[in-house]
């Protein structure tokens, strides 16, 4: 008497991991860990029962899975044709431009300081809050308002 998981049965029966856990669900298992193991001599019996009706056939489990690899291969082809970008790479990129653009505008305060040792104050003030004004209104990806309520509503759906 051997006791096997849900995962070891499938291995040993060909059966996909939900086929067998789904026909599985009339015996009572055992515990060990996290693993929920059946006595092999009750599970093979009830694993390999011929079920005429709802049975899954592995040529129509083959064409189903076929089916769904071809429209997920054709809209990757749609994609790749369209040359639509994931919108994560776009919010990554503006992030990755607005960093780029705050690191710039501080070398150009920090060369007018460096170039205009006399410059008044307020001249320095005026110019950090211009700075500030300008990371503000780019935010933290650097997308325009209108794209970044566009990309909200593609992820919300």
């Amino acid at each position: 008497m051997s006791q096997e998981s849900i995962n070891s049965l499938s291995l040993l029966t060909g059966r996909t991991r939900r086929t067998v856990a789904m026909r599985l669900e009339q015996l009572t298992p055992v515990k060990k860990g996290k693993a929920l193991m059946y006595e092999s001599r009750e599970a093979l019996p009830v694993i390999f029962e011929d079920r005429s009706r709802g049975a899954l056939d592995l040529g129509q489990e083959r064409a189903r899975l076929a089916h769904h690899q071809a429209n997920r291969e054709r809209m990757r082809e749609a994609d790749d044709r369209t040359g639509l970008i994931p919108a994560e790479a776009v919010k990554a990129y503006g992030a990755a431009a607005v960093t780029a653009v705050e690191a710039r505008l501080r070398r150009v305060r920090e060369e007018v300081r460096r170039r205009f040792p006399d410059a008044p104050p307020e001249v320095l003030k005026v110019l950090a809050k211009l700075h500030r004004e300008a990371m503000a209104e780019l935010g933290d990806d650097g997308l325009h308002t209108e794209l970044r309520g566009l990309l909200s509503k593609t992820n919300d759906d």
